[in-house]
């Protein structure tokens, strides 16, 4: 153990000192994860040698008292910002396909308001699981503002995707009419993550309006600002005066500028409608730059159809109308901008009429070249196992997959599976070849897999598998009414 360890944990456990702490230093306590073990009441104690982590359970999901469970279960999580009315939670088992975990698993959701745990829900869970949960699931009455997953199985490799086990599933937010208005991953929580440092993070920034509140969630509570930043890590949340979380993103670390300047493309996809006004977020404290100059560019069917270069000066923040005149096609946002190592430029896709959900971009090896479109060949890097879900089919609503294409050395195209897996057991897989004639590739899921609008099921996942290069993207799923929500794909 090193002194570091031994002084971070006198501090944890000496209320004295924790208070001094925190008065000397610009910090807030966390929510400490190891809480989630002394909620339960119960005598009896579930550890690795339980009959169901490998005996057959009858259910995908099956829920249980709560119980105690040992610290000795490996174990991942995961969590996000929830409500008990307008929310619900994505949850997909994808150990069984990307690790091949062929064995039970044991869920602990644990439900939070204001850094309080207020409810404890146990579920016995299957290979290949897939669930859609929100608060039916947990007899949940009273106010909430976080939600945490940990999934537990002997199993799973110690440390999987680091602090201490990174659960991967989604948060799903809806308006009043039951309308899904903006998505987000989970985030990680280590067992030694106990105070936050109060500052500005980045992607940190948004200038509101009146009638809409800036949140900062995090596990211990959740603020509104009245600034243009918040400033704990966790989630910023643009919500409405009917506490419709109409966007919602993690925040980034602050860019220390340790790392070497570097020269930044990226691209991010807009549909086509008369609806939609994106801002663009260019941000000073994720790029560790606060005054260059950048280029962007509207692109149409791999022709340049607008570009302009502009001085930045701090925090940019405009929206695509203020910049270019009216497109009336689908677009790429092309953006090239100086960075302290690697950071991304953010897209909201706001509409006239509400702010919109956000995402950040994805880096590609396109360049502009004049008025030319030019790409640079890249050695393949690692392989793809990503995914994200699929809602339940609905006329005149469709899920976009927006993937930035690599021209890649050596190959004359990248072999792509689109696998879909539903709750009900289906597993259909659609094989396509990718050449390197444009630097971005969108698919409609719904034209990809037309039988979808005929198929009876719950929830679904479609993964992405290739073997030839970590291709980078987003899914948008678009409403009816033209909102969008939006996230990266993830890996698990």
């Amino acid at each position: 153990m090193t002194i570091k360890t031994v002084v971070k944990n006198l501090i944890k456990n000496s209320r004295y000192l924790s208070y001094l702490y925190l008065k000397l230093s610009n910090k807030d306590k966390n929510f400490d994860r190891n809480c989630l073990f002394n909620f339960s009441e119960s005598l009896n104690i579930i550890d690795s040698s339980h009959k169901n982590f490998s005996s057959p359970i009858k259910k995908n999901f099956e829920k249980i008292p709560n119980s105690i469970i040992s610290k000795s279960i490996n174990s991942v999580l995961g969590w996000v910002p929830f409500s008990n009315k307008k929310s619900s939670i994505m949850f997909y088992n994808f150990f069984s396909q990307n690790y091949s975990l062929r064995k039970n698993s044991l869920l602990r959701v644990s439900i939070l308001n204001k850094g309080e745990i207020i409810d404890q829900s146990l579920f016995w869970i299957k290979p290949y699981a897939i669930k859609e949960l929100d608060k039916e699931n947990f007899n949940l009455e009273n106010r909430c503002d976080s939600i945490i997953l940990e999934m537990f199985n002997p199993n799973i490799k110690k440390n999987h995707g680091g602090h201490d086990g990174h659960l991967r599933f989604w948060g799903k937010y809806y308006d009043e009419n039951k309308n899904l208005i903006s998505t987000s991953h989970s985030m990680p929580l280590s067992f030694d993550n106990n105070f936050l440092t109060r500052g500005n993070f980045s992607r940190s920034y948004f200038k509101i309006k009146k009638d809409y509140d800036f949140n900062n969630f995090f596990l211990k509570s959740k603020s509104k600002t009245l600034e243009d930043r918040v400033d704990l890590y966790g989630y910023g949340v643009v919500s409405n005066n009917k506490e419709e979380y109409l966007s919602t993103w993690h925040l980034a670390p602050l860019n220390n500028k340790k790392n070497d300047i570097q020269n930044i493309s990226q691209l991010a996809w807009c549909p086509n409608s008369k609806n939609l006004d994106p801002n663009i977020l260019i941000d000073n404290f994720e790029t560790g730059i606060d005054h260059q100059e950048i280029l962007i560019a509207i692109i149409v069917d791999k022709k340049i159809i607008h570009k302009k270069k502009i001085n930045l000066n701090g925090v940019f923040f405009k929206k695509v109308s203020d910049i270019f005149p009216e497109i009336n096609n689908d677009y790429l946002i092309y953006a090239k901008f100086l960075s302290h190592g690697h950071s991304y430029f953010n897209i909201i896709y706001n509409n006239k009429n509400n702010f919109g959900d956000q995402v950040h971009s994805h880096e590609t090896n396109w360049n502009i070249n004049g008025n030319n479109l030019v790409s640079s060949k890249v050695l393949a890097n690692g392989n793809t196992r990503k995914f994200f879900y699929l809602n339940n089919f609905k006329e005149n609503c469709y899920h976009f997959l927006s993937l930035n294409i690599d021209n890649i050395e050596n190959i004359k195209e990248i072999n792509l599976n689109l696998r879909l897996l539903t709750d009900t057991g289906i597993e259909k897989i659609s094989q396509k070849k990718i050449g390197f004639e444009s630097p971005h590739l969108l698919i409609n899921v719904e034209k990809e897999f037309e039988f979808i609008k005929d198929l009876n099921y719950g929830s679904a996942i479609i993964q992405l598998e290739s073997y030839d290069h970590n291709i980078n993207g987003s899914f948008l799923y678009c409403s009816k009414d033209e909102v969008i929500a939006v996230d990266h794909l993830t890996g698990g």
